[in-house]
């Protein structure tokens, strides 16, 4: 299964609207409904708050939304520690709690 990040899915609803690209939309469409592509619960709320549309538009085509389970939790402290964040010392122009999250689910 693909995983997609808040960044991508906002990127492409922002650059590539549905009338101009309806391919790429029915892709997501598709691949949602057949449970190959998802997201991690953090990315989507990312996306909901940021850019509600393309939220409400993923939730009525089904996009699989990922929980945070123990083991993902287990593996984002694993990444954090390898990347020496300390804490809530993420840089403010760099990762953020809810990129660990995202990657440590893929």
């Amino acid at each position: 299964m693909k995983v997609f990040d808040a960044s991508s899915l906002i990127h492409a609803w922002d650059n590539y609207p549905i009338l101009q690209f309806p391919g790429l939309w029915n892709w997501i469409k598709i691949e949602a409904a057949e449970r190959r592509i998802a997201t991690p619960i953090v990315a989507f709320e990312e996306v909901e708050h940021k850019t509600p549309e393309c939220g409400d538009w993923l939730k009525k085509n089904k996009l699989v939304m990922l929980p945070i389970s123990n083991m993902i939790s287990v593996h984002a402290v694993k990444i954090k520690k390898l990347l020496g964040i300390i804490g809530d010392s993420y840089h403010v122009n760099g990762v953020g709690e809810n990129d660990i999250f995202i990657i440590a689910t893929a």
